[in-house]
Parts: C-alpha cells; structure tokens; sequence
C-alpha cells in the first residue's frame, strides 16, 4: 500500500512547452479527456487550453511534452484562498449587512461587495501570491 507524503506532487497534467526563457518555462496545458463532450466544460474552465509559467525540471525545449505538477499543500491552499475564503467573505458580508440593515437587498449588496474586496485585496498582492505556489515541468521521455 502506498503512503502519501506530505507535499508530495499530486496535482498533474501533461502540456506542451510553447517558450523557454533560462530555468522558467511557458506551457499550454491540455484539457483532460472527456472535456470536449462535456456540456459544462465551459463554466469549469477545463474546456480551454492553458498557458502557464513553471520551473523546469530538467531540459525543455520548445514542442517538447512536459507533466506540470503542483504540491498536495499548495492544491489545497489555491482551493482556500480560490473558493472557501471568498465563500466565507460573502456569506460574513451578507450576514453583517442583514444585522445591520434588515434589508435582503442590502445583505445581498454587502456580501457582493465584501467578496469584490477580498478579490481587489488579492489582485494587489498576486506577486506575493504567485510567489508562495511553485508550479514545476518535468519532460516526459520521447
């Protein structure tokens, strides 16, 4: 039986590098299987490519097949500050602007406007952000 180690790479995909640039690569991720059949795949964001930067783990060189690999921690870090937090914000600005209005209308407008300052909060820190999730490419061999 296998044991997952904590930060251990979980989270893969295999892509495509489009740029080279030193020890940094640009890959264009593929969508996973059954995406393209799939009628949701364009609220999911899976249905489209994805080019993203990652560290390369070895050689790469342009048009080569690389696995992009995320840690277990930091999978489950993107998931808190990409969905619970903001989650958690509009339901916190809802119940406080119900509290102090009564007003639905109102509880709805707070918990819209908590959840659009913690995105504003987060857009100005996204180097902070993009600095604390490492994203490596390891070539797959030929």
């Amino acid at each position: 039986m296998s044991q997952k180690m904590p930060g251990a790479k979980i989270f893969t995909h295999t892509g495509v590098v489009t740029s080279v640039n030193g020890n940094s690569v640009e890959v264009e991720v593929f969508r996973p299987e059954g995406c393209g059949a799939c009628s949701m795949k364009s609220v999911c964001g899976n249905g489209v490519n994805k080019k993203l930067n990652a560290i390369a783990l070895g050689e790469c060189q342009p048009g080569q097949q690389v696995k992009v690999e995320i840690t277990n921690s930091q999978g489950w870090a993107a998931l808190a500050f990409g969905i619970v937090l903001p989650a958690m914000m509009t339901l916190i600005g809802a119940i406080v602007g119900m509290k102090l209005s009564g007003s639905e209308t109102v509880a709805a407008l707070a918990g819209l406007g908590s959840v659009s300052a913690y995105f504003g909060i987060f857009w100005l820190f996204r180097a902070t952000a993009d600095r604390s999730f490492t994203i490596t490419a390891r070539p797959l061999p030929q």
